[in-house]
């Protein structure tokens, strides 16, 4: 027969948010004052006959003071309900920082400890493009959705960064213009914090290139494939339309060709 720790309060009286267990470890400290290190307390939360709810709670001290680390009940499980500076860290059979809560940034780290946003994923490898994705499992329209919740607002947008030094980046952004009227921003970095917008296309559909600074083009096409004749690989833009039969037809075509 296995060996049970058990914590009984029989109660002629049974209340909501009666303690019914609470262990405490002591020790001293290098003063030789005895102090309380840990505690583990048990609750009955609600003791209606048939819908009962418990409570645990989880103390250590920190700096001196006993503070709650973890609380489970009836309805969530609540690390650091004090708001004290305690990171959560999950680990995976391959990464030590899985899911990683910076208490003291009000930040949180998927696959990574050093965070720099608010959610902030990392990968590793390199020379190839990174596979991992978010997977809608639902049938709804939208898969990931970004929100700057201030009403003071110009911006919520996505930054993309390579390399921890010395970083490329690229911002994608919703800038705000009017009520329900936005503008799709386009910005790359340029030395440093300071960044170039390239093009943003505009609520009414208009698409406006800024580019580089003029000794780059704002516009540039490229046609990849080699072929030796002489007038060479065409690389063109084309308008095309359907007729009504269904079928694409090109309504005008701006194109053009190397030679040698």
């Amino acid at each position: 027969m296995a060996l049970f720790l058990f914590f009984k309060k029989d109660s002629s009286s049974p209340a909501d948010n009666d303690v019914l267990g609470d262990i405490r470890f002591h020790g001293n400290d290098d003063g030789s004052t005895m102090t309380q290190y840990a505690q583990i307390k048990g609750t009955s939360l609600d003791v209606t006959n048939g819908t009962e709810d418990g409570q645990l709670v989880f103390n250590a001290i920190l700096n001196g003071t006993n503070r709650e680390r973890l609380k489970i009940n009836a309805t969530e499980a609540v690390f650091n309900e004090e708001g004290q500076d305690l990171d959560f860290r999950v680990e995976s059979n391959g990464n030590a920082n899985m899911l990683f809560v910076d208490a003291g940034n009000d930040r949180v780290g998927i696959g990574a400890s050093t965070t720099n946003s608010v959610l902030h994923a990392a990968t590793s490898g390199t020379g190839s493009i990174p596979t991992d994705h978010f997977i809608q499992t639902t049938d709804a329209n939208t898969v990931f959705t970004a929100i700057n919740t201030s009403d003071s607002a110009t911006y919520s947008a996505i930054k993309l960064e390579t390399r921890q030094t010395q970083a490329s980046g690229f911002m994608i952004a919703n800038e705000f213009q009017s009520a329900f009227n936005g503008d799709l921003v386009f910005r790359s970095r340029n030395a440093g914090t300071t960044s170039n917008e390239n093009f943003r296309i505009k609520s009414s559909g208009n698409i406006i290139f800024t580019g580089k600074p003029a000794t780059s083009p704002i516009f540039e096409m490229v046609n990849p494939d080699n072929e030796d004749t002489d007038t060479g690989r065409e690389t063109s833009i084309r308008f095309s339309g359907h007729r009504s039969g269904g079928e694409d037809v090109v309504n005008a075509q701006i194109g053009g060709h190397h030679f040698w």
